[in-house]
């Protein structure tokens, strides 16, 4: 198949988008520079400015009605007798990626009418997609959250949570659910998702219960990290008194949620003490990754990731990470194995819980990293022709770049 360029969809730009081309009046400004003189010419000049300022200004027909949610024509992907957007916000569920995509039919772009979110997967690192089946509500406002165990999706604004065990083949509705907004924020690991919604905090679990937690403590829930089926690990700001920094307090529960003790920090132990920001995950083993990110001076930030095998009664620091930026993202596959990334900076990787590797990969927006099992990541590749993604299989030592078929 032959890869598309960027002139293949310059007509679905246009009929997408409703751009129209403006004449260029480089020409005409130089030509009436010379002949400043002729006042005639000059005369018709103005008049032609004119009337082309009022077809500028003039309303455009009010039965245009503009595209709701169109898929983007820069970055349109052929596939099947649809034009597709890229994929969005994929997710990793073993060696499956999972994402949304929004489709646009002949028919859909003819009318200029809504496109229809779906639910795909892939196979083969990202490279070509399948339409999976998704709950029955709508994927408009649909958040896909992987854990090693489960694909979960949350629907904000019904306030609904769907898992599945098969990447997204088949989806079980989780019994009753919280209610829902835009600021709401989602947690998963070893089986278990953590909503922390308008109305309050959530736990579900695949036995389609659903509990409502208490909170750790007041101020806002940073981070939760899903130990086991009982135990959780938290962290919450607590406001700063005095215009200091902000602190942050780490809460265990070992009741799923129905009451939290203080613990110790993960960060006491490191070289970042008392962060500014923390990120975190489970590993398929157990094992703990806490990232401890200290307040950026002049986009320089001490960052280190501490690892516990004892479900947090103890933590160890890695060699420390970058200093420009924060570290925001935590991939873990064991004690041993992790990956690493921020807003803007570098992708690492360690196999030994100790030292980074630099894997060559710089996370500059727009784009994602998805690291997979086995080695295996996939990002966008933003200085490919077309749409496409990087796919390495050898931890990142090398990557190629591989166009996205859709479905």
């Amino acid at each position: 198949m032959a890869e598309p360029s960027t002139k293949d969809f310059e007509g679905l730009r246009n009929l997408l988008e409703g751009t129209a081309v403006q004449p260029s009046f480089r020409d005409l400004s130089r030509r009436r520079l010379q002949r400043t003189q002729m006042s005639a010419l000059a005369a018709v000049a103005a008049g032609l400015a004119l009337v082309m300022t009022g077809a500028l200004l003039a309303p455009r027909p009010a039965t245009r009605v503009a595209p709701v949610d169109p898929v983007p024509s820069s970055t349109a992907v052929p596939g099947g007798d649809s034009f597709w957007s890229p994929p969005i916000a994929p997710v990793g569920v073993g060696s499956t990626v999972v994402a949304l995509a929004d489709a646009c039919d002949p028919a859909c772009a003819a009318r200029r009418g809504e496109t229809r979110r779906v639910l795909i997967a892939s196979d083969d690192a990202g490279r070509t997609w399948r339409i999976q089946s998704p709950p029955t509500w709508s994927l408009s406002d649909a958040t896909l959250i992987a854990d090693d165990r489960d694909l979960w999706m949350w629907f904000p604004t019904m306030g609904q949570v769907a898992y599945s065990s098969n990447a997204g083949g088949t989806w079980t509705v989780a019994d009753g659910g919280p209610t829902g907004g835009s600021e709401s924020r989602v947690w998963a690991g070893d089986g278990v998702l953590w909503v922390d919604a308008t109305d309050g905090l959530y736990r579900f679990d695949r036995a389609r219960d659903t509990r409502r937690a208490s909170r750790p403590a007041a101020g806002e829930i940073m981070l939760i990290v899903p130990i086991d089926a009982d135990h959780a690990l938290a962290a919450v700001t607590a406001s700063p008194p005095n215009g200091q920094l902000l602190n942050i307090d780490w809460y265990v529960t070992a009741d799923r949620g129905a009451s939290w003790i203080a613990v110790v920090s993960p960060c006491t132990a490191s070289p970042v003490p008392q962060p500014y920001r923390v990120a975190g995950t489970r590993a398929p083993d157990g094992s703990l990754w806490v990232a401890c990110s200290g307040l950026p001076h002049d986009l320089r930030s001490r960052n280190v990731v501490m690892v516990s095998t004892d479900q947090g009664l103890s933590w160890r620091a890695t060699a420390d990470a970058e200093e420009f930026g924060v570290v925001t993202h935590i991939t873990a596959f064991s004690a041993t194995e992790a990956w690493r990334w921020g807003d803007r900076t570098s992708v690492y990787r360690t196999e030994d819980a100790t030292q980074w590797t630099d894997v060559g990969i710089t996370t500059e927006p727009p784009g994602f990293v998805l690291p997979l099992v086995g080695g295996t990541a996939v990002t966008n590749d933003r200085n490919g022709l077309g749409v496409r993604v990087l796919v390495t299989n050898d931890g990142g030592r090398t990557w190629q770049s591989y166009p996205i078929t859709m479905p």
